[in-house]
């Protein structure tokens, strides 16, 4: 069997965590590589996933978009997957749901495995959780997928009937044919997640990336506008809602990044990353306003700082190789956009859930006993 698994060294930090305390107990090696750094120089990915590598590796996972905010070239990314499934390797992507409202899918460079949170569709950080994944792969691995899989049949008297069709997890599937440990539903992050999508749909999903990704770009533009001679942005040309950015040595305004960092929470009340004792990281979502965007600019930009006026006279930039709207086509998601539509659909459903209405039967007959 082959016991190698290759790493994007741009790969979150808590993903490479987890993925080598779960392969060490199985004698897994993991090799990292700088995909962003070759592309940066040029550099032929052959040179690193070469033969004597791929031969021993059942697989990669890369980062999309990038820890440090830069998002790899399609044509970077569909090398890298062709040269892995030469080994017949998996190739897998670990990405962000909002950004893929605005990027080109995984399936467009041969991803097998897609994965993530949905943190993004509306539900708090909270300390790191809890917040429900989303995982996709193609059809061909899909009764690999650990959890369940619910199929749609016929019913008794020929209704359409939903049912357990693939369960790999529960306690009577026997213990060698599981593929997942015993672990927490995240059922109420999974349908916030999805109450927001039907909400906003995919047009009102694609415009909240849009704003981010152009909150995100005139920051960007300003630093290297007014603040190039104290700062420099690392992250490439090609970004979406992250910044990574580096002091530059002998600025004459900041001696360490911990100034920096104190300036923005005492004087701003924001928080920045601090990535290594020369630089910092900051993420964009929807609930960054104009007037903590002109904060960030007056951090980054030395005196010149962006005026919120002139931010709602700027028109939206586009992002490079912006994906159409070809997604979320289902009814579900394309008829309810306001509030009183989305509080019908949810009593709706609330109505079909015979088991929280014998519930409630039962609470409020309890009720009726105790006072009467």
């Amino acid at each position: 069997k082959k016991k190698t698994f290759i790493l994007d060294k741009n790969l979150h930090l808590q993903t490479k965590n987890v993925v080598k305390s779960r392969g060490d107990a199985f004698g897994i090696k993991f090799v990292e590589i700088d995909f962003l750094t070759l592309e940066k120089e040029g550099k032929n990915i052959n040179t690193v996933l070469n033969e004597e590598l791929l031969s021993d590796s059942f697989g990669c996972i890369v980062q999309y978009p990038g820890s440090n905010g830069t998002i790899l070239k399609k044509e970077t990314l569909t090398q890298i997957g062709d040269l892995i499934h030469s080994k017949k390797g998996l190739f897998i992507t670990a990405t962000d749901l909002l950004a893929l409202t605005v990027l080109e899918p995984p399936s467009t460079f041969n991803s097998d495995i897609c994965l993530g949170s949905s943190q993004r569709f509306g539900f708090p950080m909270g300390f790191g959780g809890p917040h429900a994944a989303f995982f996709s792969c193609h059809k061909q691995l899909s009764r690999k997928i650990p959890g369940r899989i619910v199929g749609v049949s016929k019913g008794r008297l020929g209704e359409r009937a939903l049912r357990l069709a693939l369960q790999t997890r529960e306690q009577h599937i026997k213990r060698d044919k599981a593929t997942s440990n015993i672990c927490t539903a995240q059922c109420l992050g999974a349908n916030v997640a999805a109450m927001y999508a039907v909400y906003h749909g995919p047009q009102g999903l694609q415009n909240i990336a849009k704003r981010v990704y152009a909150m995100t770009y005139v920051l960007a533009d300003h630093i290297k506008n007014y603040g190039s001679n104290i700062f420099e942005i690392v992250t490439g040309d090609h970004f979406f809602d992250t910044l990574t950015i580096q002091l530059k040595e002998g600025n004459g305004v900041f001696n360490s990044v911990d100034e920096v960092i104190a300036l923005a929470k005492e004087e701003y009340k924001i928080n920045l990353y601090k990535v290594d004792k020369s630089t910092v990281s900051l993420s964009f979502d929807e609930t960054v306003t104009l007037e903590e965007l002109s904060s960030l600019s007056k951090i980054f930009g030395s005196d010149v700082s962006i005026e919120t006026k002139e931010l709602y006279k700027m028109p939206y930039p586009v992002i490079e190789n912006q994906r159409p709207l070809n997604f979320l086509h289902q009814k579900v998601f394309n008829e309810h956009h306001s509030e009183t539509s989305m509080l019908r659909y949810l009593h709706k459903l609330q109505k079909n859930d015979k088991l929280l209405i014998k519930l409630h039967q039962r609470q409020y007959l309890h009720l009726i006993k105790k006072h009467y």
